[in-house]
């Protein structure tokens, strides 16, 4: 039977650690607390990490993949294994392959094969441990992580296979591919105490990094700026030394030579157990290095991270990108009193981005196990005063401080930008502008200039003068957060809105509004510093009746809607935001039949408010289903998708309210078995309230005492109808006389009535109705 190796998590277990590099040693056998890493370039910690990060404990924790992950040991004082070493000196050669076998971050290993099982050398009683002189015997063991890192030599911690830093590939946004990058060394003693201990319980691999990593985020890249700046293809970090006269060259007299932030493909490692922080590369045959560049092959002052192969991963702010890199040491740097320069170029599909940092602190600055991390290696969208993305015939400019004006060449016809190189760039070459800055009157007429943007944003402007878009014929989409006041003829006659993002603007100049809200264009509307809609007739105010390519609006909570405020907006299916129907408010909705649930804030529903909806399914209030208390005629008419409905607060209802709501039932009484029952609570039943309803198979009338005709004309005893209840007496008015009342078969429906009903109404179980009589399969007082 396979012997488990444990490996109590990936932690560095110093004689003394920093309060941002474990949060709590003695928890370790629980669960892991990953490696922590530091914002080593400005010497305070600012972030934690491995890889799989926690976003509460702030915490990247290493994650092993079962069947996917193996670690190499080399031991001394063993036994058992074919290649165990029942020597006291270590022998390269006597290596055990050992893989996980559980998917989780505290590591949980088997020997590869039944021959890499090691046990130990001596039992217990045969040695006195507490003999200085037996401190030899005591077994030994070094792992290695990835297992292809091998022992280069038998008389000291020398390692070599070191894993490439040049070929980085990040295929996945928890960083799995790059830990394989990211070379570990755990050294440990143990001796079998018991008879029955075993090596695996006894081990205790404690894993410590040689190497490092950096970690990259984004900071204002939201949904909107990843959609326009495309997947992150790669992450370049060049060492760029210190250049004393800023010549670009770094060999004159007061320079500093750039970093090897790759050590190269035949590099050593010699690990110093007794002081961790003096190991240090060596070149392949042993010796110390003396130039990189010379020593060690393919040592290099740059690395390339590419994400999914070069394709690109989705990349807002919240992912995370890492890379495996040499440890640095700037003596030199801190010595001379100067900093290196760090180069990082973010490659996104539709622009390349470039962060510079100076430091010259190490990195990592201790044998700590930590990342480079934190704001440092952090690119903020908002430190770049303005952005230009790389799509030509279809570029985005992005101005996110200073004055508009900087994106202009010296005669103001072009955008000038540096990507590498100075462009410049014809106004006609960009579709989309977005500023988070002001402009000035004589920079909003310069809009007018990039005549092929289909999309503008301007988040400070709140006045906008006439003619500011003129000319912008291909303008589908306007964002004018704060705009409250616009001038007459700011747009071009010919230009077509389809989306309108105007929250602070109250759209209250009816001459105005269809310049900017045409029927035949508009698709999105953000009117939510509206306060009230006009009624559609007379047109005065903010109607939007008729729009019928209109499909979504955002309004402020408790916009008060007059009549036909969006009578016939067919494809208008989301509504954010709660609506109150004003007095006036008769037909507001009617036939917005693409229309699936609406918020609203009061409880009285006006006549046609919903008619024709019939894909309408909820009419929320304070996130439940309302309980109307008012309901006006036909105003849930032909609603074919509306279920649920309680009518109990329901005091009056008009004709017709729900004809033709042929899924309709109610409510599912939990106390009556849930059985749904449509309670009503209105004194009048009104004319065909519930024709054609359907679905209908219980009702009760708690309050009614009097009924119209066809009030349930259309529905069908048996097949759904089954029971009908009058919780008190009622009188029968002389005309109702209709034998299409309760519906068709109500030979097969009961009849419950209240036991103060007059008997002169009943024959039996027959309702007389003036000159007509309906049977029902029972009648009884209740």
């Amino acid at each position: 039977m396979k012997k488990i190796l444990f490996c109590a998590g990936i932690l560095a277990l110093a004689a003394s650690c920093a309060e941002n590099e474990i949060d709590s040693i003695s928890g370790q056998k629980e669960a892991t607390k990953g490696i922590s890493f530091e914002g080593a370039l400005v010497e305070t910690p600012t972030t934690r990490g491995d890889l799989a990060y926690d976003d509460v404990s702030g915490i990247h924790n290493f994650f092993w993949y079962a069947e996917k992950d193996q670690i190499s040991i080399w031991s001394t004082n063993t036994t058992g294994a074919t290649n165990a070493n029942e020597t006291t000196a270590w022998d390269k050669t006597k290596v055990v392959k050992y893989k996980a076998t559980q998917s989780k971050a505290n590591g949980v290993f088997t020997a590869y094969q039944d021959d890499n099982i090691l046990d130990f050398q001596w039992e217990p009683g045969e040695k006195n441990w507490n003999d200085p002189t037996n401190e030899q015997f005591k077994s030994q063991f070094i792992a290695t992580y990835p297992a292809t890192v091998t022992l280069a030599a038998n008389d000291k911690y020398e390692f070599s296979n070191l894993p490439t830093l040049n070929d980085q590939d990040q295929l996945t946004l928890d960083g799995q591919d790059v830990t394989k990058k990211i070379m570990m060394i755990s050294h440990t003693t143990a001796v079998k105490e018991n008879s029955y201990d075993a090596v695996g319980e006894k081990i205790d691999l404690n894993f410590i990094r040689p190497f490092t990593a950096v970690v990259f985020r984004t900071s204002g890249i939201d949904e909107e700026y990843a959609n326009i700046f495309g997947k992150l293809k790669s992450i370049t970090l060049t060492a760029k030394g210190y250049d004393a006269d800023n010549n670009g060259s770094s060999t004159d007299p007061e320079d500093i030579a750039p970093s090897y932030i790759d050590y190269g493909s035949n590099a050593h490692y010699l690990y110093n157990s007794e002081k961790p922080e003096e190991s240090k590369l060596v070149k392949a045959d042993g010796g110390d290095i003396t130039d990189m560049a010379s020593d060690i092959n393919d040592a290099a002052q740059e690395i390339k991270l590419q994400l999914q192969s070069g394709t690109g991963l989705e990349f807002k702010d919240g992912n995370i990108a890492y890379m495996a890199i040499n440890k640095i040491d700037r003596k030199a740097f801190k010595d001379a009193g100067v900093k290196e320069t760090m180069l990082m170029k973010f490659s996104f599909e539709h622009i390349d981005l470039p962060k510079t940092v100076e430091t010259d602190a190490n990195w990592p600055s201790t044998m700590n196990n930590k990342f480079i991390g934190g704001n440092p290696t952090t690119l903020d969208i908002n430190s770049f005063p303005y952005l230009v993305t790389n799509t030509v015939g279809a570029r985005t400019l992005i101005v996110n401080k200073g004055a508009f004006s900087q994106i202009f060449n010296a005669s103001k016809n072009k955008v000038k930008w540096n990507d590498g190189t100075e462009q410049e760039y014809d106004l006609n070459q960009f579709t989309n502008i977005i500023s988070k800055v002001e402009l000035t009157t004589e920079e909003l007429a310069t809009l007018k200039g990039f005549t092929a943007a289909t999309s503008i944003k301007l988040t400070e402007n709140a006045t906008i003068p006439a003619n500011t878009f003129k000319n912008l014929t291909a303008l589908e989409t306007i964002n004018l957060p704060k705009a409250t006041t616009i001038a007459k003829d700011a747009f071009d006659a010919s230009t077509n809105l389809v989306n309108v993002i105007m929250p602070a603007y109250k759209f209250a100049d009816e001459t105005i509004n269809p310049q900017i809200l045409k029927k035949a264009s508009l698709v999105t509307l953000n009117m939510s510093g509206v306060d009230q809609m006009s009624a559609a007739f007379p047109a005065k105010g903010l109607s939007l009746s008729d729009y019928n390519l209109l499909t979504t609006v955002t309004v402020k909570d408790g916009l008060l809607v007059g009549a036909s405020s969006f009578n016939g907006c067919s494809a208008l299916t989301t509504i954010n935001g709660a609506i109150e129907f004003r007095e006036d408010g008769a037909a507001a909705f009617k036939d917005c039949v693409a229309l699936t649930e609406i918020n609203i804030k009061n409880t009285v529903i006006p006549a046609d408010a919903f008619s024709g909806c019939s894909t309408l399914e909820k009419v929320l209030k304070d996130g439940q289903q309302v309980l109307p208390t008012s309901v006006g005629s036909q105003a849930f008419m032909n609603c074919a998708a509306l279920k649920e409905m309680n009518l109990t607060l329901a005091t009056t209802i008009g004709e017709e309210a729900f004809k033709g709501c042929t899924t309709l039932y109610g409510v599912a009484d939990a106390a009556e078995d849930g059985k749904k029952i449509m309670y009503v609570g209105a004194t009048t039943v009104p004319l065909g309230v519930f024709e054609n309803c359907t679905a209908l198979e219980y009702v009760h009338f708690m309050e009614a005492t009097s009924f119209d005709n066809d009030i349930f004309k259309g529905c069908t005893g048996g097949s759904q109808l089954k029971e009908i209840k009058f919780k008190k007496a009622f009188t029968i008015a002389s005309g109702v006389s209709s034998n299409a009342t309760f519906g068709s078969n109500t030979q097969v429906v009961k009849l419950f009535i209240s036991p103060a009903q007059s008997v002169k109404t009943f024959n039996n179980n027959t309702l007389k109705l003036n000159a007509t009589d309906i049977t029902f399969l029972s009648i009884t007082k209740e």
